[in-house]
C-alpha cells in the first residue's frame, strides 16, 4: 500500500469521492464531539484520517469515501483501526465503516458502526478490524462516513477516523506445511544414515 498510515500528512496514494459539503483531513488530533476536554489522537504514528460526513441536504445518506487498491493473495490478512464519533442524536443514525471489495465480486465490511444502538453523541474508541483474502485478487480498501440530515434541513457533525492499515504475510496452506515437515524429516533421515555409515 502507498501511505497506509497517512504519515505523509496528506492523502498521497488514496482516492476520494468526497462531495463539496463534507471534508477530510489528515490530522494529528481531533476534539471529541460534545466533549472538547478529550480528543482523538493517532493510534499509530503521528497522523490519522478524519472524514467529516456531509451536512448539506444533497449529501444525506451518501457515503463519503477515501479508498485505495491493494493486491492480496489468498490467506493474506490486512488490519487497521477505525473509530466512530457520532455528533448527532436519535433518529439521525449517521455511520462510519471500513469496506473491502474484490474485483471478483466479494464484499466485506470488517468495521461498521452507526448511531442506531448507541447513546446520543456517542464517541467510539479506536477499534481494530481484520480482513483475510480468500482468493488472489485486487481489492479496494475503502473508508467511509455518512450523515443523515435533520428535518430542519441541517445536521450535526459526524466523523469517521481511520489509521494504520497493515499487511500480514499469508498463512501457509496445510499442504505446504506437510511438504515442509516431510522435507525436515528427510533431512533428519539422511543425517542419521550418514552417522550409521561411519
Amino acid at each position: 500500500m502507498i501511505n497506509p498510515g497517512f504519515e505523509t500528512g496528506d492523502l498521497t496514494g488514496w482516492n476520494t469521492t468526497l462531495l463539496e459539503g463534507p471534508e477530510w483531513q489528515v490530522v494529528t488530533s481531533h476534539p471529541v464531539i460534545f466533549n472538547a476536554a478529550y480528543e482523538y489522537t493517532p493510534h499509530d504514528g503521528n497522523y490519522f484520517l478524519e472524514i467529516k460526513a456531509g451536512e448539506k441536504a444533497g449529501d444525506a445518506n451518501v457515503w463519503q469515501t477515501v479508498s485505495q487498491e491493494v493486491e492480496l493473495v489468498a490467506g493474506q490478512i490486512i488490519s487497521g483501526w477505525a473509530a466512530f464519533d457520532w455528533g448527532d442524536f436519535s433518529p439521525h443514525f449517521d455511520g462510519a465503516k471500513v469496506e473491502i471489495r474484490g474485483a471478483k465480486g466479494s464484499v466485506s465490511t470488517p468495521f461498521n458502526q452507526d448511531g442506531s444502538s448507541r447513546p446520543d453523541g456517542y464517541n467510539g474508541p479506536w477499534t481494530q478490524w481484520f480482513f483475510e483474502a480468500l482468493v488472489d485478487d485486487t481489492y479496494t480498501l475503502e473508508y467511509a462516513a455518512r450523515n443523515t440530515v435533520d428535518a430542519a434541513g441541517g445536521s450535526e457533525s459526524t466523523f469517521g477516523y481511520f489509521d494504520a492499515p497493515e499487511g500480514v504475510p499469508p498463512i501457509p496452506e496445510p499442504a505446504s506445511l506437510v511438504l515442509f515437515g516431510l522435507g525436515l524429516a528427510g533431512l533428519g533421515f539422511v543425517r542419521r544414515r550418514k552417522r550409521q555409515a561411519r
